[in-house]
């Protein structure tokens, strides 16, 4: 009796030409702290450290996520760019485990693998990777938020919209950007067969309760502050004229910082999908998360220019789709040598181009000129400051007043401890979680920083005012910026309320 022959066992998928997950995240922490070392602090991040020294529920400008992870970074490390800098290096570590983890659940090691690498190869977490901003924060709690979304997609498990909600609160403190996940979850649920269940159980609606709940005391700051932080970072959205070129500028800011060839990859994985393969149902949640923000974000781009940090929620989810794209081309191209190359060097790219732009932000030598530095809003203000401490000794002044947001937060990060006042006078609003300046300074002489030469505005704000010098941001590299000073006396009793 002949016995049946076994059928024989499709080929396993060969690994991946990258390091695995954990080296390749390795690698560019490595390269971040570097660049955080060496690299001195851009004047947001010298103006987000001001916020820290003053922890509140909300800033001005954005939630206070970016503030107290400052102060913590600070508490170990110190008031220095890498204390400043160290949670957001970080970040990439939880980060990736989050987008690793539901590549896993939703497809298997390989592309969860892919995804890591891709993701770190993106131009704008490879390249800026080292910076203090809150879409580090931002990212975090969206991936995380991803993931439980994926876990309860994966084993229907409805207690995960709890972590649903928390990630999506503390994202929300952290960058308003995330007030697009509340729709996007709901779209998600709706869309997708197997999530519509969570309309008919608490736990969803729970979830959206402990999100709430996250959210609370930042809202109510807003409400006793005219929602100072809804009306900064939406009014950008309300500039008013039309621009038809902007979307397609948009649409290729995406495709670059997320790294052309991961970018194609995407798109591939995105073709595939409309076959509607079982295998490939997760592609399916990874399309419903990201498509409301870019749809918004590009109807929103023929109003106003959109930045390339505004959608890097998404890059992780993004490189997850090129992810499933490359294990897709691996499997269905096989042989086409060409292809597999061209997949296999998503990584390598955007590894080199991470290289060489933190070269070029460091600088060593100062071997590009001033004019060509990509680096250049990171240069040169411990040397600035060092000319305007020197010049406030020499005009005899007791306190100085820059006119720009700027130059007040690079000034008071280089002269703490020096025990001299710095007290912007511009957009005082910026300022209303720090206590009320010395009313006593409004007797003393100030110097006033200002970009322009012309006083006539700082004469409406002083009784006298007088040119005291001109003083150059700049290094061996050359100038990157041109200030003047002046000396004010007989300031008017109300600019510490309304500002000059």
């Amino acid at each position: 009796m002949s016995s049946a022959r076994a059928a024989p066992a499709t080929p396993p998928l060969p690994a991946p030409r990258v390091p695995p997950a954990l080296a390749v995240v390795a690698v560019f922490v490595v390269i971040h702290l570097i660049a955080a070392i060496f690299v001195g602090l851009g004047f947001d991040e010298a103006y987000y450290w001001t916020w820290s020294r003053h922890l509140s529920a909300s800033y001005y400008d954005h939630p206070p996520m970016v503030a107290w992870w400052i102060r913590a970074g600070t508490a170990i490390l110190g008031d220095n760019p890498l204390g400043v800098r160290i949670l957001f290096v970080l970040a990439m570590a939880p980060i990736s485990a989050a987008l690793y983890w539901t590549g896993a659940l939703l497809f298997d090691r390989l592309t969860a693998t892919f995804a890591v690498a891709f993701l770190n190869a993106t131009l704008v977490f490879g390249v800026l990777g080292f910076v203090a901003s809150p879409d580090a924060p931002s990212v975090l709690f969206w991936t995380l938020a991803i993931l439980a979304l994926a876990l309860i997609y994966a084993h229907g498990d409805q207690r995960w919209w709890l972590g649903v909600g928390l990630a999506a609160g503390l994202g929300v403190l952290s960058k308003l950007t995330a007030l697009f996940l509340g729709p996007t979850l709901l779209v998600a649920a709706a869309a997708l067969q197997r999530l519509r269940v969570s309309f008919l159980r608490p736990w969803l609606w729970l979830g959206g309760l402990v999100a709430l709940l996250v959210v609370l005391p930042m809202l109510l700051w807003n409400i006793d502050h005219g929602f100072m932080t809804w009306n900064k970072q939406f009014g950008r959205l309300g500039t008013p004229g039309f621009k038809p070129t902007s979307p397609f500028e948009f649409v290729g800011t995406v495709f670059l910082v997320l790294n052309p060839a991961v970018s194609i990859l995407a798109g591939f994985a995105a073709l595939l999908w409309r076959r509607r393969r079982p295998r490939d149902a997760g592609l399916g949640l990874l399309l419903v998360t990201v498509a409301p923000m870019l749809a918004f974000l590009l109807v929103a781009a023929f109003r106003q220019r959109i930045e390339a940090n505004w959608p890097a929620p998404l890059y992780p989810t993004l490189a997850l789709v090129g992810a499933v794209g490359a294990a897709r081309v691996t499997e269905a191209l096989r042989g086409r040598r060409f292809l597999a190359w061209y997949r296999d060097i998503a990584f390598p790219f955007g590894l080199g181009a991470t290289i060489v732009a933190t070269f070029l932000m460091i600088n060593p030598g100062n071997l590009v000129p001033a004019r060509y530095d990509l680096g250049r809003t990171f240069r040169a203000w411990g040397e600035f400051s060092g000319a305007v401490e020197r010049a406030r000794g020499l005009a005899g002044a007791a306190w100085i007043a820059p006119t720009s947001y700027d130059a007040t937060a690079e000034l008071a990060f280089h002269l703490r401890g020096s025990g001299v006042p710095v007290v912007g006078i511009a957009e005082r609003q910026r300022y209303v979680f720090a206590p009320p300046p010395d009313p006593a300074l409004l007797a003393k002489p100030a110097l006033l920083v200002s970009k322009g030469s012309d006083a006539t505005r700082l004469q409406r704000c002083f009784a006298t005012v007088r040119p005291v010098a001109e003083i150059s941001r700049s290094n061996a590299a050359g100038e990157y910026e041109r200030f003047y000073a002046f000396k004010g006396e007989g300031a008017k009793p109300a600019l510490f309320a309304e500002g000059c």
